[in-house]
């Protein structure tokens, strides 16, 4: 990945489990929201979006962007969210108010 000028990369896993148990208490206050169902999200942060477009061109990120990948991930599909970050807390600490 740094080849693409990519400078992060991270990935979170979804427990079903307390994602279960939130959605009852978050339905109470909030009837209309709902905590997603995505399993697994992978997440890259990069100057520019040509870095994307070269990484998901390359056929070695391609075949293999998650260690035994093809056992549980549909790579035939995705939902890509472009954006960018504001940290507005970090460590106890405002840092944008």
């Amino acid at each position: 990945m740094n080849k693409y000028g990519i400078t992060k990369y991270s990935v979170y896993t979804r427990l079903p489990e307390l994602c279960d148990a939130f959605q009852g208490d978050l339905q109470r206050v909030r009837p209309t929201w709902e905590v997603s169902k995505a399993d697994f999200v992978l997440e890259y942060w990069m100057p520019d979006l040509t870095c994307l477009k070269s990484l998901v061109m390359d056929p070695e990120w391609v075949g293999g962007a998650v260690r035994d990948q093809d056992d549980w991930i549909d790579m035939s599909k995705s939902t890509v969210h472009i954006g960018y970050d504001t940290t507005y807390l970090e460590n106890g600490k405002i840092l944008n108010a």
